[in-house]
């Protein structure tokens, strides 16, 4: 654990009660003892220093601190990455079984700030009857991988949207890339894709969408270009969605970097 995710009601508390599996990994895999300090971070980024009061059979006391300037792990390094970098939102297209916990973990450690799930036709994974208990097994994933991997950036999980209300969701949909299984007349690299939307602003957030196991279909595809999305394809073998996701994601964020400090 690179950095402890303090709660989404922590406001500053002057001590914090932690239980749990949170507690398990401190004590009973770190070792951690009283008086031992430990990097934490607030929903809003912050970064605070946790020093251990007092260590109960099933809990932990702990005192807090906030962190003036760079803060650093007790446990490991953190990202040394700091600059400039236009948010990431993945739109995924519900896959089944582990599949999107996978894709979830995997686009959190790389630094994506926002993952949505999206039903599309082709899904044979459907979540909408229990969506609420899915979105928070989500939201526990990105915890866990926020917490092992120290990444700067507090991935927050979207709710399903259906891929028919993208063009709602989506402000500037030329800013929107799909990630289709099959070439399309207006498909371009994503190197050059990106390359223009950095010039044009490098600090807006730029979102992907990739398919579950079926892909999408030609119809939706078609509908979102209408809009002004900007369809890609991977010059590659055929990708399982997994193994997309997690390459749409990382050479985004490789190209963008890349792009950004050539600017």
């Amino acid at each position: 654990m690179r950095v402890y995710i303090l709660p989404s009601s922590f406001n500053g508390e002057k001590e914090i009660t932690i239980k749990g599996k949170d507690f398990h990994y401190l004590v009973r895999v770190l070792r951690l003892k009283p008086h031992t300090p430990f990097t934490a971070r607030a929903a809003d980024g912050t970064f605070w220093t946790l020093t251990i009061k007092k260590i109960g059979q099933m809990s932990l006391t702990a005192e807090t601190k906030r962190v003036e300037g760079k803060a650093e792990s007790t446990t490991d390094t953190l990202s040394c990455y700091d600059g400039i970098f236009p948010p990431i939102h993945m739109y995924q297209g519900m896959s089944k079984g582990k599949k999107m916990e996978m894709i979830i973990k995997a686009c959190t450690e790389l630094g994506i700030h926002k993952i949505s799930p999206v039903h599309s036709s082709f899904c044979v994974a459907d979540i909408t009857a229990k969506k609420q208990s899915r979105i928070e097994r989500y939201q526990n994933i990105v915890k866990e991988a926020l917490q092992q991997s120290g990444s700067p950036v507090m991935t927050e999980v979207g709710d399903l949207i259906h891929i028919g209300d993208l063009n709602k969701e989506i402000e500037n949909p030329s800013r929107l890339l799909v990630f289709h299984q099959v070439p399309q007349k207006e498909s371009s690299s994503l190197f050059s894709i990106l390359r223009r939307l950095i010039d044009q602003d490098p600090s807006e957030k730029i979102s992907l969408l990739v398919g579950p196991e079926g892909g999408f279909s030609d119809d939706e595809v078609s509908d979102l270009v209408s809009h002004g999305a900007r369809p890609v394809f991977l010059h590659t073998n055929i990708l399982r969605t997994e193994t997309a996701a997690v390459a749409a994601a990382a050479l985004t964020q490789q190209y963008v970097i890349d792009l950004l400090s050539h600017k």
